[in-house]
């Protein structure tokens, strides 16, 4: 071994071994990393970590240390080690795929298959290496299988296996990835350079070690000497390789060195003014116990704006977190997205002021005390005391779908002809012990209206059911208003299918998301607030937008299929007004 070789050897495993660690703890303090299939990589990691020590065992002075059981047995826990590795690596990439490939982000329902599967897999030859006669010694001069052994192929049987399915499934998220490039720009293809770094540094060592079987049982030349050193010194930078694919996300590495020195972004209130405020609702909350949720959902949201600049400004991460106490009890509520939803709240002219007034605690007491949850506390739909705003909770699935296509949506609904539901937020809402609750604030569309009636006009739903439970409204809500045709001057039915034509493209995007046309109508309006999704027809005022559910089960056929079903219902809908 000349110098050169040892020094680097030795810095770059320690750096990898101190990475590993890092997404060890990443995992434990950032949501982003858990994010699932981030269970995945952090199984890897641990398993890397113990392939990153390893390779000191290629020192001399370490080898002197120890006895040849006592190599075949690290040997064996070595070669568990890779193969737990390359497991988790191979479930990575797969997980990764059906993400992609699915139009709602669900955890998959297999991890204990995959939790026995990779133990099985990986101590039956761990135990079969411990109990072997070989001493160890491999021909990279760590302690892993004994050069020259037959037992080595079992290097060249792991890269045949995990290596190409990895590979395909990498190549298959990326190809697929072309008409659905959100999921991947929102943390997935960091999972996969994850991957194909694995593969790319931890490959030539066993690919050495296989080769060393029998091409080259020879004696030491300089050429061998090399081809083992270059494939040590991979090996050893594999983990801080690994983490730079992972941590390369925007922000990521920003937010880890935040966790570790303990900085959190808190953006508070006032105390006292907190305390003003909350103070005559101390009956509320008592008599709401059973309703904990809706209480401290809205009431964080309550904080929040109070919170907020006017007018409103961007923040410097791609979340926002405040820390409150709710009646002495600590609470943490993001907002995920925070920067796109602002501009929501600009393109539509709101102000703080009017926010607080929708969500004054004052002004919806009396709502909130009568207030009563559908199946569980933890599902509610709750509308503000003016109409305006529904504050719904979501599942953890559904909150990383839209999370998923929140830039994509935000910035078709901010353009002037966009028809889609506005969302205002989402959030998570933590406290307690491990409480969590994630929720979301989206428009009650045609609040306005006097006496509001609603119709699905073109959708899926309209001609499955004769009456449609309307999913982002209380469970009760059902539309039973139809409306056939409405009558409108032909320059202005161009510019609506012209605009659903926009929006319906946007989120056809999305394989199998099911979405459907709204309109709710009366002849009295109390005010104007937002006049980009109006409409008067028939001696009626309208508004129309178009509604998305994350719920794919209830869809048939193809998403393009979906698409031009739906736009030819939208120009049968439409019909030019008979002049006079």
């Amino acid at each position: 071994m000349i110098s050169w070789f040892m020094v680097l050897t030795l810095a770059f495993l320690s750096i990898s071994a101190i990475c590993e660690i890092l997404i060890i703890y990443g995992f434990a303090k950032l949501k982003r990393v858990r994010n699932y299939p981030g269970i995945y990589i952090l199984v890897q990691s641990i398993a890397q970590l113990y392939i990153d020590i390893h390779w000191i065992t290629i020192f001399a002075a370490v080898q002197e240390t120890l006895s040849p059981f006592s190599c075949r047995l690290l040997g064996s826990l070595v070669f568990y080690a890779y193969t737990i590795a390359w497991n988790y690596t191979f479930f990575l990439s797969l997980e990764v795929y059906l993400k992609i490939t699915s139009a709602v982000s669900k955890t998959s329902s297999k991890p204990k298959f995959y939790h026995i599967f990779g133990q099985v897999t990986s101590l039956a030859p761990g135990l079969i290496l411990a109990f072997s006669n070989q001493n160890g010694k491999s021909g990279l001069g760590t302690c892993s299988i004994q050069a020259h052994s037959i037992l080595e192929i079992l290097w060249g049987i792991q890269i045949i296996i995990y290596a190409p399915l990895c590979l395909i499934f990498v190549i298959l998220s990326f190809s697929h990835s072309k008409n659905n490039d959100k999921k991947l720009k929102n943390g997935l293809k960091y999972h996969l350079y994850v991957v194909l770094v694995f593969i790319f540094t931890i490959t030539p060592a066993e690919i050495f070690d296989t080769l060393n079987w029998t091409e080259l049982e020879t004696p030491e030349s300089e050429l061998k000497i090399l081809a083992a050193n270059i494939s040590v010194i991979i090996g050893a930078i594999s983990g801080a390789l690994v983490f730079v694919a992972r941590f390369s996300q925007k922000n990521l590495l920003r937010s880890l060195w935040k966790a570790i020195i303990n900085k959190r972004t808190i953006i508070g209130v006032d105390e006292n003014i907190l305390n003003i405020n909350l103070l005559p609702y101390t009956d509320l909350f008592a008599y709401l116990e059973d309703n904990k949720h809706i209480r401290n959902a809205f009431t964080s949201l309550y904080m929040i704006f109070s919170s907020l600049s006017d007018p409103f400004s961007k923040h410097e991460s791609l979340d926002r977190t405040w820390k409150f106490d709710l009646m002495n009890s600590p609470c943490k509520v993001t907002q995920h997205n925070y920067n796109y939803f602002i501009k929501v709240f600009k393109s539509e002219n709101l102000t703080k002021a009017s926010l607080l007034n929708s969500f004054s605690l004052d002004s919806n007491f009396d709502q909130l005390k009568t207030f009563s949850t559908f199946k569980s506390e933890n599902h509610f739909t709750f509308l503000t005391h003016d109409k305006k705003y529904f504050v719904k909770s979501i599942s953890e699935d559904c909150l990383d779908f839209l999370c998923n296509i929140t830039e994509e949506y935000i910035k078709r609904l901010i353009a002037p002809s966009s028809f889609l539901l506005s969302i205002y937020g989402l959030f998570t809402i933590e406290y307690g012990n491990s409480c969590k609750v994630d929720f979301m604030v989206y428009e009650n569309l045609g609040f306005e209206l006097k006496n509001p009636k609603k119709a699905v006009l073109v959708g899926e739903s309209k001609f499955e059911d004769p009456f449609v439970v309307d999913l982002y409204a209380n469970f009760n809500s059902i539309l039973g208003h139809e409306i056939e045709k409405i009558m409108l001057p032909k320059i202005q039915i161009r510019k609506i299918l012209k605009a659903i034509e926009f929006d319906v493209k946007m989120l056809s995007g999305f394989t199998n998301l099911q979405y459907y046309l709204k309109v709710v109508y009366d002849e009295n309006v109390k005010y104007l607030h937002n006049m980009k999704k109006m409409l008067v027809f028939d001696g009626k005022v309208g508004f129309i937008g178009i509604i998305f559910v994350c719920t794919p089960e209830r869809r048939k056929g193809k998403a393009e299929e979906y698409r031009a079903k739906f736009l030819q219902d939208a120009e049968n809908i439409f019909v030019r007004e008979k002049a006079s």
